[in-house]
């Protein structure tokens, strides 16, 4: 994909392949991404991508890998990763559905908050998490098997918050 900037939702369906989009995606609603392919990824890393409203992302299966970064404020919505899941933020990272990531999740939240509270959500493997202030993270009943490299508040005023409906290891 290539440079888009939409005032509205932003709706795509890819029904074979990946999705990479090297342009910026500056989008003013909310935006959902369907990938029809089983073991689909998606790439939307360029450093100018503001989405404003919340993000969501279907395949069959779920995502094998899903790369995001975002110049603002970051809202992911439902989702399922059976790999890699790895989102850059300016602003704070947040979430309006739970989320599943079968595989490491990385988190960068630049000078902002990582708040993932979602009773649902389900870190199978590890939580890398970086913020400038707050981490606030979530786990349903599964343990949360890590949170390695918490990284949190500059000069050691942010705080982290865990809770988690099995062990947290």
């Amino acid at each position: 994909l290539g440079d888009i900037s939409l005032t509205g939702d932003m709706n795509l369906t890819v029904n074979a392949g990946n999705i990479d989009a090297p342009g910026a995606l500056i989008i003013d609603g909310n935006t959902s991404f369907t990938l029809g392919a089983s073991g689909a990824s998606m790439a939307l890393d360029n450093s100018n991508n503001n989405f404003a409203g919340s993000v969501s992302f279907s395949a069959p299966g779920g995502l094998v890998n899903l790369t995001i970064r975002d110049n603002s404020d970051f809202q992911i919505g439902a989702s399922v990763i059976t790999g890699l899941l790895q989102i850059t933020a300016t602003g704070n990272i947040t979430q309006s559905g739970p989320v599943q990531v079968d595989g490491t999740a990385t988190l960068s939240a630049l000078n902002a908050d990582i708040v993932l509270t979602d009773p649902l959500n389900d870190f199978k493997v590890m939580v890398i998490a970086v913020a400038t202030d707050n981490v606030t993270l979530t786990q349903g009943t599964d343990p949360l098997r890590v949170i390695q490299n918490a990284s949190i508040g500059a000069g050691g005023t942010g705080s982290l918050s865990v809770i988690a409906g099995g062990d947290v290891k």
